[in-house]
């Protein structure tokens, strides 16, 4: 599937004690790419610079939920990473740690839902990535996270993507974008939407696939 050219912004890590993962988390973002387009020495600081940006989440992350890995990918018309005249690939990486700020251990199923919107409102123009271990606070008496709870993510969401928005320079990109290869069914091209808003969900929601690694163990007993 045909998309146009872009940088994608992915942070990896894992749940568990420092040096001890249990369970391993993703997300990303998509940046629009503007000619010239950026070459692979100026990917590293780039990265660098957003792995900062993630900070911004971090009172809305738990402390069990650790970064271990930024990195900051050039994807060509074809979705696939692009590689320099070398054969390299055009990417930068950055493997400094850091950690969510919040205190409660949760399952690494439970997430935070957040939805990046654009001027289409179909789902071509919409995104989505998981906040793991979401900070949520006591939950209100009809069981989701009350709006203060709600808004303070929201916050923290936008300071992020403006920090991903920051570490590029401003003449390699028009921003964070919702990057979709179209849709042959509607006869719409590949497209990146410029990201106009965010939308937190206050339902939080459960990811199996996040426990795939998590070893089961039971507590037996006899009867009667």
């Amino acid at each position: 599937m045909p998309f146009i050219q872009h940088y994608k912004v992915i942070h990896s890590g894992y749940f568990g004690p420092v040096g001890a993962p249990v369970e391993f988390w993703s997300h990303s973002l998509a940046v629009s790419a503007v000619s010239p387009f950026l070459v692979r020495s100026d990917l590293p600081a780039i990265a660098a610079s957003c792995r900062t940006a993630w900070s911004s989440l971090a009172s809305s992350i738990n402390n069990n939920v650790r970064l271990t890995r930024t990195r900051v990918v050039s994807i060509g018309p074809d979705g696939k990473y692009n590689r320099d005249a070398s054969g390299a690939y055009v990417l930068g990486d950055d493997t400094t740690e850091a950690a969510g700020g919040g205190t409660t251990i949760q399952p690494p199923q439970l997430a935070l839902a957040v939805t990046l919107t654009t001027d289409r409102t179909d789902a071509l123009g919409k995104g989505r990535f998981y906040l793991p271990s979401p900070v949520i606070g006591t939950l209100a008496s009809d069981l989701r996270m009350t709006a203060t709870a709600s808004n303070a993510v929201l916050a923290n969401v936008k300071a992020y993507l403006a920090g991903v928005r920051g570490a590029f320079p401003a003449t390699a990109t028009t921003g964070v974008v919702v990057a979709s290869g179209g849709s042959l069914a509607k006869a719409v091209p590949p497209q990146n939407r410029l990201v106009t808003g965010v939308r937190i969900g206050r339902v939080v929601d459960t990811m199996r696939s996040r426990r795939a690694d998590l070893q089961e163990s039971y507590v037996v007993g006899t009867f009667p």
